[in-house]
């Protein structure tokens, strides 16, 4: 008689997280976020996010955009030391373990998707809360989950453009194959992350807006009165939205600049990452 493998369970898998000295107990939070939480009061939708440690692994670009100090990660309940732990842990499993971590966070979305089918909601994903990983080989496994997230992965977000481009731009059929695997999962929503304290970044940002007059933009500015007096108005030849009334970036209009205003570390920052709006022509 042939021996049945069980298939893994949440239980099964947190009690193998918990063996090796893990304290987590997930990684897709639920309702653990105002904002998102407002969200989704006002919307078809609930959201889960995933936070873990934000360092020079988990986002590649951070040192280019200058981004360490001012990150949203010291934000809200996320100043306090225990969450840091947590946090830390997490990003800690993710690189140690990678094989059950994964097999968790697949188990906490197929979980996701059954609570918003109960209630009768769409599952919203962003699995980088305060990271900027590239999912998108798990993404592309769960077609009816809209994820989104912000990025300043350059990168990633050139190859998706030059991916999307029309295809006489691409010089015989291997580079065709190529671009194929390089495109966006369609389920995937992604919006680019401005920062002004570097030189370099804030030129390849611009670049690939030049690129894609499309690409929706986050800027981090000083206040909410700040934000509230330029809602409407015209930055870069895209029209200045307000990121903080909702966190479900996939439902703004393309061509937009999202604003964001200043949380956690951002507050006190004087890099140019928070922006002044006096070096813009905002009209």
């Amino acid at each position: 008689m042939k021996n049945k493998t069980k298939k893994p369970t949440l239980k099964s898998t947190r009690d193998q997280i918990r063996a090796l000295g893990y304290s987590f107990q997930t990684i897709l939070g639920f309702n653990n976020n105002p904002k998102t939480a407002k969200s989704d009061r006002a919307s078809n939708y609930l959201t889960a996010i995933v936070y873990l440690q934000p360092n020079l692994k988990t986002c590649t670009y951070s040192k280019m955009a200058k981004c360490i100090d001012p990150c949203l990660n010291t934000a809200g309940r996320g100043g306090m030391t225990s969450i840091q732990e947590v946090r830390h842990d997490r990003t800690r499993c993710y690189y140690e373990h990678r094989e059950l971590f994964m097999q968790l966070l697949r188990l906490e979305i197929d979980q996701h998707e059954r609570r918003c089918h109960k209630y009768f909601r769409f599952p919203a994903v962003r699995l980088n809360g305060t990271s900027d990983i590239d999912w998108s080989e798990l993404i592309t496994d769960y077609p009816k989950v809209q994820f989104y997230d912000y990025t300043k992965d350059l990168g990633r977000v050139r190859q998706w453009i030059e991916a999307a481009a029309p295809p006489k731009s691409w010089g015989g059929a291997m580079l065709q194959g190529a671009r194929r695997n390089q495109v966006r999962p369609r389920n995937y929503h992604v919006t680019l992350s401005w920062s002004g304290a570097s030189k370099v970044y804030k030129e390849r940002c611009l670049e690939l807006m030049a690129l894609d007059p499309s690409l929706n933009i986050a800027m981090v500015f000083r206040d909410k009165e700040t934000v509230q007096s330029i809602l409407g108005k015209r930055l870069f030849d895209r029209t200045i939205v307000d990121g903080d009334t909702t966190d479900l970036r996939f439902l703004d209009h393309a061509y937009s600049i999202v604003a964001l205003y200043a949380k956690g570390g951002a507050r006190r920052d004087t890099s140019g990452f928070v922006v002044d709006v006096a070096q813009f022509n905002i009209i």
